[in-house]
């Protein structure tokens, strides 16, 4: 399964996504502190769900929302 917004640098994973809420573009990038893949898979899943609640509590709909860059 391909993870597009996983980034391996220095033996360590970090999760990168940009986002637009509410007109803001917002970029996250945070170390996910494992050199496991299937680890920060699996912990890359749980964040683009909290992503996908922030959206829904500032009222923003569909797919496009987050990907409009």
């Amino acid at each position: 399964m391909a993870c597009p917004n996983l980034r391996l640098r220095g033996g360590s994973y970090y999760w990168r996504r940009k986002a637009t809420v509410r007109g803001t573009v917002l970029a996250f990038s945070l170390p996910l502190r494992t050199g496991c893949f299937r680890q920060a898979r699996r912990t890359a899943a749980l964040l683009e769900a909290r992503l996908g609640d922030l959206r829904v509590a500032y009222g923003e709909k569909g797919s496009s929302a987050t990907r409009r860059l």
